[in-house]
């Protein structure tokens, strides 16, 4: 699951609401990388911002017992 959060920091989940601690991520934008960091304890990011709003997808790739 993954949730954004007012202060600029995204978060992911699992569907039971279990953090996704310490994985990392990378941020693209038109396929151009624009931030890349690791997930705090609580599945949280650092907080990125950009100059225009942007639509976040995100696209995980991890072993299949870490996402189920």
């Amino acid at each position: 699951k993954f949730l954004t959060v007012s202060n600029e920091r995204f978060q992911f989940t699992t569907h039971q609401h279990v953090s996704l601690g310490h994985m990392s991520y990378v941020i693209l934008q038109d396929d151009q990388c624009t931030a890349c960091g690791a997930l705090d304890s609580q599945g949280n990011s650092r907080s990125h911002c950009s100059t225009a709003p942007i639509t976040l997808q995100p696209a995980t790739f991890a072993p299949l017992p870490m996402m189920e």
